[in-house]
């Protein structure tokens, strides 16, 4: 028994066929988050992310869907979008009647009515945006607009038992939260945890934080190649480029207190990793992604992986927890498409735990949720 494969190379970029396994397994096909796919709330964010969306949600789940919605766009769209909140449908039509465009409005109470829509049919027409419609009874939309996006309750059930396990992953381990609190302030509190890991991963973009953390020699090195760290051309939206530094930075320090043989900033100009390491004589590539205003998630994570083709030793991608948790499933399978390939690296996702100051591969992250 053996794996067939067929891989054709261009120019610059390795075109891969079809692949068939004898086995059928795939390094990731056990794992999964607390919830299932086709019960992720996420989804209906992410699979409509460049549209202009109207959703119908619960009132108690209006904030999260928002706050995720506002960093969806983020990525698919670029900018960080402020949430307008109107009382009514009444101040809804003025709202939208005002010049500009409004990429994100939730409208606290909603009746079925012909006049709701009405005013829905009329929405100015915008290429991305959303309006989310708080409501007691997601069901009256049902037969009343089709262009509208129901999302069910059921859907975050799971997410509100998982809640401070949830925020502690967001934060990056940097958290704590209280028990028995409402929805609304764990929404609160996810969008503080968001903040929290970025203002975290952050400080490692900073040369006077770097200056403590690292030797002589590390911190020499990445005084000498700055403009590798701080990369205004590596993202596409606000603080995009310092959370990219922060993690090419974080892994400075981490491989600094855990032994490496070689490690260096790569430039990006010359199709290289973010940060080279050899270690054990195995040789690391890290890849630090945000994705913001970077768009389809799993192309760009495909194509990165097609340029390590005939490469040996590990590539390894750096993301936000909420990134992984958020795109798990996109995630998972995009990684399982190459799993039986050959002369490619080990490929894995990994994250970050802030209280111990290291890396965390996304098994380890899913299994801590899953507990």
């Amino acid at each position: 028994m053996y794996l067939e494969i067929k891989i054709s190379i261009n120019t610059n970029t390795a075109s891969i066929s079809n692949v068939s396994s004898p086995n059928g397994n795939s390094f990731y096909d056990d794992l999964k988050l607390p919830w299932d796919e086709n019960n992720d709330p996420f989804n209906a964010l992410i699979n409509n992310a460049n549209k202009f969306l109207i959703i119908a949600v619960n009132n108690k789940y209006s904030e999260f869907v928002a706050i995720n919605y506002r960093d969806i766009y983020r990525i698919y769209n670029g900018g960080f979008p402020e949430i307008e909140r109107v009382e009514n449908i009444d101040e809804l039509e003025k709202t939208l009647q005002q010049t500009g465009e409004h990429k994100l409005i939730i409208v606290k109470d909603t009746e079925k009515s012909d006049h709701l829509e009405k005013i829905i049919n009329n929405i100015p027409y915008q290429q991305s945006g959303c309006i989310i419609l708080g409501t007691d009874d997601v069901n009256k939309f049902r037969e009343y607009n089709s262009s509208i996006i129901i999302i069910e309750d059921d859907k975050f059930k799971k997410i509100e038992s998982y809640e401070d396990k949830l925020i502690n992953v967001v934060s990056g381990f940097n958290w704590n939260t209280s028990n028995n609190i409402t929805f609304s302030d764990f929404a609160t509190n996810f969008e503080k945890a968001i903040t929290n890991f970025d203002d975290q991963i952050e400080k490692y973009s900073n040369r006077n934080y770097l200056k403590k953390l690292l030797t002589k020699e590390l911190y020499n090195d990445i005084i000498r190649n700055w403009d590798l760290l701080i990369n205004t051309n590596s993202e596409n939206a606000k603080n995009a480029t310092y959370i990219h530094a922060g993690m090419k930075g974080f892994i400075y320090v981490y491989k600094s207190n855990n032994g490496y043989d070689e490690i260096k900033l790569e430039d990006k100009n010359k199709n290289e990793s973010d940060v080279y390491v050899l270690s054990d004589n195995t040789e690391e590539y890290y890849e630090a992604e945000t994705f913001f205003g970077r768009g389809d998630i799993s192309a760009l994570i495909t194509n990165k992986i097609k340029k390590y083709i005939n490469h040996s030793g590990k590539l390894i991608f750096l993301m936000r927890n909420i990134d992984i948790i958020r795109y798990f499933y996109q995630l998972r399978d995009t990684l399982n498409a190459f799993k039986n390939y050959q002369n490619f690296p080990e490929i894995d996702i990994y994250g970050f735990n802030f209280k111990d100051n290291t890396v965390m591969p996304i098994r380890k992250l899913v299994n801590y949720l899953n507990k």
